[in-house]
């Protein structure tokens, strides 16, 4: 009986860097939709721009 212990993201790393930057982009765009104000966008922004340098 084989162990489920290899998954699709194990296998292949593209998938979970792909898997991992819509995570973050839905969030984002989620916090931006709930929050709805200039100056949230503006912090919104500052954090993307951080999240991008790492």
């Amino acid at each position: 009986m084989k162990q489920p212990s290899s998954t699709a993201t194990q296998k292949s790393p593209t998938f979970k860097s792909r898997l991992s930057t819509i995570l973050i982009a839905a969030a984002i765009e989620a916090v931006r939709a709930i929050l709805s104000h200039p100056l949230a966008d503006i912090c919104i922004e500052v954090m993307k721009k951080s999240l991008e340098v790492k």
